[in-house]
């Protein structure tokens, strides 16, 4: 009998080759492992993200305008600083008058520019413009005497047109600016619209015509253009002066001088009734000083306007208050930290400011980087409401240092 011995000799090779594997996975998984202790021991100590500053700046409106209006015409009140802020409800261009004058003023000033010490060019005046003044005598219109040959400087004859608001000059200085009544029309029609006198018509330069139109909105917008021209602003302001042939000549706006009014413009026609654009300077509570503009259109006679001017002017003045603007611990912000979450910023103190009511208010919120920990009550910033008013902004509870147990959660979370 033969005894057959088979043997398996691929056996013990293969439980090697088996063991030498299983001893590399452990080393490979013990690497990895190490290597994430390291990592995760790096993190652990790594530097802390950013606290993002988000600032929410309040805001406030002054309540609303109130102005007490007279009971005829329309009217408008503003200020120079501030244009128009508020018109009586009756808004359709209506007659101006000698109002218009101030336009014409303004445009031939624009033209033909006068520094506030300077006469200007020579006008010599012609038998056209004597016959100008013939008509505006058959028609019972204000006037300046005139003469052929007679000169006369830019300055004079603007003085000449404001002060006893003589027609002939306004069409006499007109032509000479701008080569005719047509072409002045022209300019001055684009020059309304460019200063925001969207609802004005110029058809001549003196305002006689009936079909020269405007609003009282309009005019606040004319008259605020009027006083921040240095050499305009000088005249209307002028009680007297003198020219040639005529002599001494006064203003009709016979307020000058009283309750801080410094100008503008009468006017007055049978179609536009009593006409005033006026301004005023005023001292604020909070220590400025304002110029202010009111018009008025359609008064039953001039003085009537002039008179009820002033009623209108402190009426206006008392729409000047004090807002706050940002309440004692009202929330300006916040800080996202990323281990406490949001953490409120507030105002220390209320902040106010003076105004026109119905003026909008927005706070500037500025916040600062902070290190950590911050305590409750921290300065951490600045609240500003306008130029003059600025307050600290400060946290409405402490931002903690994170704890060890985020610090952790953190190191081993990697997505």
């Amino acid at each position: 009998m033969h005894i057959i011995e088979h043997r398996n000799y691929s056996r013990t090779p293969k439980r090697r080759k088996n063991r030498s594997l299983s001893r590399t996975g452990i080393m490979f998984l013990i690497i990895v492992l190490f290597a994430y202790l390291v990592l995760i021991v790096v993190r652990l100590f790594m530097p802390l993200p950013a606290v993002k500053a988000l600032p929410s700046a309040p805001s406030a409106v002054s309540g609303t305008m109130n102005v007490v209006w007279p009971a005829y015409g329309q009217s408008a009140v503003g200020s120079v600083d501030s244009g128009l802020l508020s018109s009586s409800p009756e808004t359709a261009p209506r007659p101006i008058a000698s109002t218009a004058k101030t336009l014409t003023a303004l445009a031939v000033l624009r033209k033909k520019p006068l520094g506030p010490n300077e006469q200007g060019p020579t006008i010599t005046l012609t038998i056209a413009d004597v016959d100008i003044y013939d008509k505006y005598v058959s028609q019972d219109g204000s006037v300046v005497k005139v003469a052929i040959g007679e000169t006369i400087t830019e300055r004079q004859a603007l003085e000449a047109l404001m002060l006893p608001s003589a027609n002939n000059m306004a069409e006499t200085i007109a032509t000479w600016a701008f080569g005719s009544v047509r072409q002045y029309n022209e300019y001055a029609n684009t020059l309304a619209l460019s200063l925001g006198m969207k609802n004005t018509t110029i058809t001549d330069p003196s305002g006689f015509n009936s079909t020269t139109k405007s609003t009282a909105s309009d005019l606040v917008l004319l008259g605020r253009a009027a006083m921040e021209d240095p050499v305009l602003s000088e005249i209307v302001g002028m009680k007297r002066a003198t020219i040639p042939v005529q002599g001494e000549i006064t203003s009709t706006n016979f307020l000058l001088g009283r309750n801080g009014i410094n100008g503008i413009k009468t006017g007055t026609t049978d179609q536009a009734g009593g006409c005033y654009i006026v301004s005023a300077t005023r001292a604020m509570p909070d220590g400025t000083t304002k110029t202010l503009i009111a018009a008025i259109l359609g008064a039953p006679d001039k003085p009537k306007a002039m008179a009820d001017s002033i009623p209108l002017l402190q009426s206006l003045e008392q729409n000047y208050v004090q807002s706050t603007v940002v309440q004692a611990n009202q929330k300006v912000g916040f800080y996202d930290v990323p281990w406490q979450g949001k953490v409120n910023v507030i105002s220390q103190n209320a902040l106010s400011a003076y105004g026109w009511a119905g003026t909008k208010y927005q706070a500037e919120v500025q916040l600062d980087d902070i290190k950590i920990p911050a305590d409750k009550g921290q300065t951490v910033g600045a609240v500003k409401v306008g130029s003059k008013t600025t307050g600290q902004a400060i946290l409405a509870e402490k931002i903690e240092q994170p704890s060890f147990a985020w610090k952790l959660k953190r190191a081993i979370r990697f997505w």
